[in-house]
């Protein structure tokens, strides 16, 4: 993937995690990124805990890792589930 943009940003607004598909809410800092996959624009939202898990997954599996958005869990922060 060819990223164009890669920021930690502060919702304005609400946002769709896409690790988790659960809310990002308005005031919360998120990993927001843009770029191109496969030929394709693509604009990711995701809660930092979840940035985190792709990143360690990413960095496993390699950087073509690829995962089903909206599919995975949301981790636990600082041993308390988070959204619940």
């Amino acid at each position: 993937m060819e990223v164009l943009k890669d920021k930690i940003l502060i919702a304005s607004k609400e946002h769709k995690c896409t690790w988790c598909g659960e809310q990002i809410e308005k005031g919360e800092a998120y990993h927001y990124y843009t770029g191109i996959h496969d030929g394709h624009f693509q604009t990711t939202h995701l809660h930092i805990e979840c940035s985190d898990e792709l990143a360690e997954k990413a960095s496993y599996w390699g950087e073509d890792y690829e995962f089903a958005p909206y599919m995975n869990d949301r981790p636990e922060v600082d041993g308390c589930e988070v959204g619940t």
